[in-house]
């Protein structure tokens, strides 16, 4: 399947090394489009054949940044990454091969690096499930910074639920159980994740806000997320 790439940018300062590493992608040939959605002020997206920056004009969230790229996306197969993450070479080849197996959905692998202590709290916190060497099986979820799904899922779920400020990424995929789609880790699918939380104000702020949202998604879902 030819595939489209969508990353969710708000002047990331790594937004460069994210593109890099997806130009030197295994088997790059199958992606149609690299989409940058969202506002790029260091002007560090270089576009080219394949990589667009849409500018969206004003800062918007994540979900509202996926949807716009859901919008615009031309590819049967859609894989999301976010801006401060690195893929490893063979991520293309490995969401691939998930699709091929036959899932639908498919969620990779996050090493969770860490430029300082508080880094590398938030993303042990968010990511020790998803980090390789887990074993791969279906789940409720994946990570939402790294996962893929066909162009049948979203004909069927649609696009992002925009009154969840946090957790928008769970209640899809509970949409997506629902409509007979199971999510799957596929750990061999790597990114390596540098999240921007350098102090414990942050890291606290995005846990509890994801905990607050989580619960809202999990009370609208009992079935699918129990």
């Amino acid at each position: 399947m030819k595939a489209s790439i969508i990353i969710p940018s708000l002047n990331s300062p790594m937004i460069d090394r994210t593109l890099a590493s997806l130009r030197a992608q295994e088997g790059l040939e199958e992606v149609l489009e690299i989409l940058v959605i969202g506002k790029d002020e260091p002007g560090l997206v270089e576009e080219d054949e394949r990589v667009r920056l849409v500018d969206t004009g004003q800062p918007i969230t994540c979900g509202e940044a996926r949807n716009w790229g859901l919008e615009r996306a031309r590819g049967e197969l859609i894989l999301f990454i976010d801006s401060d993450c690195v893929a490893m070479p063979s991520w293309l080849l490995e969401h691939q091969r998930a699709h091929a197996s036959g899932h639908a959905i498919a969620g990779g692998a996050v090493v969770p690096e860490g430029e300082d202590y508080w880094a590398l709290v938030y993303n042990l916190t968010r990511h020790h499930e998803d980090i390789p060497g887990s074993p791969p099986r279906p789940r409720l979820s994946v990570p939402g910074l790294n996962f893929s799904f066909e162009r049948r899922v979203v004909d069927a779920v649609g696009t992002y639920d925009l009154s969840y400020r946090s957790a928008e990424d769970l209640d899809w995929m509970a949409r997506a159980i629902e409509a007979g789609f199971q999510p799957y880790f596929w750990p061999a699918a790597v990114v390596r994740h540098f999240p921007n939380r350098h102090a414990l104000q942050k890291v606290w702020w995005e846990i509890s806000r994801g905990g607050y949202y989580s619960r809202l998604v999990r009370l609208a879902h009992p079935r699918s997320l129990s």
